[in-house]
């Protein structure tokens, strides 16, 4: 007896609390007409009641009691909404969202950056995209070698000696070497030769100096040697000033006696303190100099007069 009764209330409390249970469901779309997926309907003050929109863009929610609820209603890249929905006891409630997207003006950046083409990374990519082989020396390892000019820095070249003022390659004469600055061909000084000397390029107005020894369509066809670019740096956009120094040490002599004249104690300076001045009594002016005259050198009496040659 006693276990029937419990059944019979007990079956009474579910079906009070599913007739007070109240469902929402709806879809949610944009104001294009086309479902949300993935979007969220959550009661605002009992999160853990809510939904996920599906692939159709429909959710359901199961609310316990009959208040009035606050949905909340988001996805990413739209405006949060916000409705009240009153759901009574066993009633199904059919509730529609329509999100609208979020407007944001973005903030546009423009980065502008050159190019330094006396670095070795830019000429390895240079030399990766062109058709033939060439070799090169940029700006920075003619800095870190020290080279005064472009003559001293293309010896350090495989394949490429030098010859006073002069470059060779793979042992060619001047005759089959063409030499460019910027593209454009110099003509060369000496009408016997066609080399130019490079000691005249120094390293520091050069980005680099490329070295072409195969034929190209856009080379010209008249050289079979090397074909010499010398590309120069460009103007500056600001002032720049390069300060070069350097120090030399020879333990035999540095801080050693050594046999020298004596100087003035400012010769470390590069100028003489008055050591090595006129001393007093030799004429300084040259009107104080006497003068030599002519006619008194030939009437004067020569001790050698009346001697003659026999």
């Amino acid at each position: 007896m006693f276990p029937r009764a419990f059944q019979l209330v007990l079956g009474l409390f579910i079906a009070a609390s599913a007739m007070a249970q109240g469902t929402i469901r709806g879809v949610v779309t944009d104001t294009k007409g086309e479902v949300v997926i993935g979007a969220t309907v959550v009661v605002k003050d009992k999160q853990a009641l809510g939904a996920m929109t599906d692939l159709d863009g429909t959710y359901q929610i199961k609310i316990p009691d009959g208040n009035p609820v606050v949905l909340s209603v988001g996805c990413m890249g739209y405006d949060q909404q916000e409705h009240t929905v009153v759901v009574t006891g066993g009633d199904v409630v059919v509730k529609n969202f329509e999100l609208v997207p979020q407007v944001k003006e973005l903030i546009t950046y423009r980065a502008k950056a050159k190019v330094k083409r006396g670095a070795d990374p830019y000429l390895e990519k240079l030399k990766i995209n062109s058709g033939v082989s060439f070799d090169y020396i940029s700006n920075d390892r003619m800095t870190k070698t020290g080279d005064a000019d472009v003559t001293a820095a293309a010896k350090r070249v495989p394949g490429v000696s030098t010859v006073g003022r002069f470059v060779s390659v793979r042992g060619l004469a001047d005759r089959y070497i063409v030499t460019t600055v910027n593209g454009s061909r110099i003509p060369t000084l000496d009408p016997f030769t066609n080399n130019i000397s490079l000691d005249m390029f120094p390293t520091g107005l050069v980005d680099n100096l490329i070295i072409n020894k195969t034929g190209s369509p856009e080379f010209p066809g008249d050289w079979s040697g090397a074909y010499l670019s010398i590309n120069t740096t460009d103007f500056p956009s600001k002032l720049t000033v390069n300060v070069t120094s350097s120090f030399g040490y020879n333990p035999q002599t540095t801080w050693q006696p050594i046999v020298s004249s004596r100087g003035s104690d400012t010769d470390w300076l590069g100028y003489d303190s008055g050591y090595r001045g006129i001393p007093d009594g030799v004429a300084v002016d040259q009107a104080d100099f006497p003068l030599y005259n002519a006619n008194q050198a030939s009437t004067s009496r020569c001790p050698c007069s009346g001697w003659a040659l026999t």
